[in-house]
This record gives C-alpha cells, sequence and structure tokens, in this order.
C-alpha cells in the first residue's frame, strides 16, 4: 500500500494541505480511505488480488463494506459490484467508536450509556466485595467513556449521566 501510495498508484482522501489519509489499520481490521475515482478502485483490487497471491491467506470481500461520502449510488454501487463487497452506511463502527456520526448529538452517545448501564447491571447482582466493586468501577466504567471521549467532545449532558452511572 505504501509503495502503491509513494508511486502514486493511490491517492488517499486530503484533509489539509499536509495531511492525507489513505488507510487506517488494527489487527485485522483496514479501513481504506479515498477519493471515489475508479483508478483507486482499480489500484485496491490489485493490493488485495497481490495480498492473496503473496500471503497464501484468503479476503473475504463479501464480508467488507465499501462506504461512500459524498458520492452518487450509482458510482458507489458500482464500486460494490466491482470489489465484489457490500455497501454500507456512513454512520458505523470501527474499534468500538461510531465514525460518521454527529458527536453532539445525544444519539451518538447512546452505545456508551448502554455499555456503560449493562456492564453495572452484570454487577449489581453479584456477590463483589465493595473493593472489588471500586476496582471494577476504575478499571472498567471509566477506561469505556475515556476511550470513545478521545476521539468525539462528549456533550455536557452526556457527561453527567455517565458521572451518575459511576
Amino acid at each position: 500500500m505504501w509503495n502503491a501510495v509513494s508511486f502514486g498508484y493511490f491517492n488517499g482522501f486530503q484533509v489539509a494541505n499536509d495531511i492525507r489519509f489513505e488507510m487506517l489499520q488494527f489487527a485485522d481490521d483496514m479501513t481504506l480511505i479515498y477519493d471515489g475515482s475508479k483508478e483507486n478502485l482499480w489500484c485496491i483490487k490489485a493490493i488485495l488480488r497481490g495480498f492473496d497471491l503473496v500471503s497464501g491467506l484468503c479476503i473475504i470481500l463479501s464480508k467488507s463494506l465499501i462506504i461512500g461520502a459524498h458520492l452518487e449510488d450509482h458510482v458507489l454501487f458500482a464500486a460494490s459490484s466491482f470489489l465484489g463487497c457490500l455497501v454500507g452506511k456512513l454512520s458505523f463502527m470501527f474499534l468500538g467508536i461510531t465514525i460518521g456520526g454527529n458527536h453532539r448529538r445525544k444519539e451518538f452517545w447512546s452505545f456508551v450509556i448502554s455499555k456503560l448501564k449493562k456492564r453495572f447491571r452484570a454487577w449489581s447482582g453479584k456477590h463483589i466485595s465493595l473493593g472489588g466493586k471500586v476496582t471494577l468501577l476504575n478499571l472498567v466504567l471509566n477506561s469505556i467513556p475515556i476511550f470513545v471521549i478521545f476521539f468525539s467532545k462528549a456533550p455536557k449532558c452526556i457527561l453527567e449521566k455517565i458521572f451518575k452511572i459511576q
């Protein structure tokens, strides 16, 4: 991928004058970020096919998503057909974080609140000492919102809900 970018075969998405994103990777998850050009689609297909041949691993494109922002539907569906993947929606989860949502809206944070409530309910019926509950609170109930807040600024009303649960 880096060679394709350095040789000019793949053009990522320009964020600022000197900042361009091509991909994000973590373990077996990869997100490619690019403009909607067909040259980039050919490059992606060639890179993925090359990876298949060199590694012996098979990428299951039928489980993969292509998501477009500011692209016409027919372009997105043509790209989906060309790559053999599904069309997804812009608001999606990547590594436990909602991508494409509006972090200023309460709905954006509903998954964090529900995750905290679910964890808290699971512990309330258990026979855990007070010290154990405090440890769980500090380790888990603090880490979930901190991870998401690292990427998006939470509204005051959401922070108040999180503090109330904690």
